[in-house]
């Protein structure tokens, strides 16, 4: 009896936290980072017409501390101004020309919407930019007037990260549709002629432009992405070629699902006017990989009016 009170005695007072003496306990405390945002928008009224894609809207200048790597799976914004939503049929965020987000409609009233991204992470001690921007309908509204905001830290989620926010103008300039719309193109795929398998310079995709009757068009560039499963490397040397040979440069491999191609030198696309091309490359991929490829958004391909109109 004597012994057991004496063990009792000894854990009551020589346990702590749960462990005996002679315990080391190690404590690890996960790095949070810091995040601070620049909010630039332009001091000046900008106009664009209706149909016009891939509008900055709001530049974000991304800085993470050095405590921690940040990641940012969502940014929120909200469309104000004397115009309506539906003048805009989605907006995304962009870097370095590439789209990180897909285009989100504004389907809430009061005019915010989430942008949900891929796998970004800002890395610690280093700074990233990127662009909100907007695609604008063809049957926007004359004189809409439209412009976008962030100014909370809670408008960024950032996975537990201290957020600050800086706004560079105080009063944001509205973005004004004007004049009349600009010229489309439109997508059409088409089958591929031969089965796709391993080796060098195989048709992984065959597709038609057409343009419509507004404007003759400049292809400047255009992004592919693989609803498929193959990834990277299973795709090497990409390109695009039309009837007379290759129009793009080339890419070395897929980024993750996708790859972007710039048209070398930018390409004439003429109104009214259909053109086949195929999007070619050197297959690596075993015969589980498979091939799907889109243009996702209309955005993903970069084209400009050639000329004014008469």
């Amino acid at each position: 009896m004597t012994s057991s009170l004496l063990l009792a005695y000894f854990l009551y007072h020589f346990t702590v936290n749960g462990h005996l003496p002679g315990t080391v306990v190690e404590q690890r405390e996960q790095a949070q980072g810091v995040l601070d945002v620049e909010v630039i928008s332009d001091s000046e009224p900008l106009s664009v017409a209706p149909g016009s894609q891939r509008v900055a809207m709001l530049t974000l200048h991304l800085r993470a501390h050095c405590k921690a790597d940040v990641p940012i799976s969502t940014i929120s914004v909200q469309r104000r101004g004397m115009g309506s939503s539906e003048d805009i049929v989605g907006v995304y965020i962009l870097s370095e020309s590439r789209r990180l987000t897909n285009s989100f409609p504004i389907a809430r009233r009061d005019g915010w919407v989430d942008l949900r991204l891929r796998s970004f992470v800002v890395p610690a001690c280093q700074e990233r930019e990127v662009i909100v921007a907007a695609d604008f309908s063809p049957d926007a509204a004359p004189t809409g007037e439209h412009r976008f905001i962030l100014y909370m830290p809670r408008n960024i989620d950032a996975g537990g990260a201290t957020v600050t926010i800086e706004q560079t103008t105080r009063k944001v300039a509205v973005t004004r549709t004007v004049g009349p719309q600009v010229g489309t193109i439109s997508v059409t795929y088409l089958p591929l002629l031969k089965r796709v398998t391993y080796g060098n310079g195989r048709d992984v995709m065959r597709f038609q432009l057409e343009a419509d009757g507004y404007d003759d068009h400049l292809l400047r560039s255009v992004t592919f992405t693989n609803e498929g499963s193959a990834r990277e490397m299973d795709l090497q040397q990409i390109f695009l070629t039309g009837t007379r040979g290759p129009v793009t440069d080339k890419a070395s491999s897929l980024t993750g699902d996708t790859v972007q191609l710039t048209f070398d030198p930018p390409l004439l696309l003429e109104k009214n006017v259909k053109r086949i091309f195929l999007l070619r490359a050197n297959v690596r991929a075993s015969r589980r990989r498979t091939l799907s490829f889109v243009i996702e958004e209309p955005s993903d391909l970069i084209s400009e009016p050639a000329d004014a109109r008469e």
